[in-house]
């Protein structure tokens, strides 16, 4: 690979679900696209959630849950009927 582009927000803004004071989860739904020494592009979408913690005054990631392609399809899914 020779160059990477990617862009956090190509499919949805990222949100923000706050859960308690001191809880968050962060969600990035966007696209990454790879360029190899041939000029071959490839790369994609992606859909990502990072659960946040507070310590004093920093943000821990705590967790992180990539969705597998059949739990992204079902979300794809979903969305439609429920937008």
């Amino acid at each position: 690979m020779i160059d990477a582009n990617y862009d956090l927000e190509s499919y949805e803004r990222i949100q923000v679900k706050k859960l308690n004071d001191s809880e968050r989860i962060v969600r990035v739904h966007g696209s990454v696209f790879y360029l190899d020494k041939e000029s071959e592009e490839s790369g994609g979408e992606f859909l990502i959630e990072f659960h946040l913690k507070q310590e004093g005054d920093t943000w821990d990631i705590v967790k992180t849950d990539e969705y597998t392609l059949p739990e992204y399809q079902e979300w794809i899914k979903k969305n439609k009927t429920n937008p």
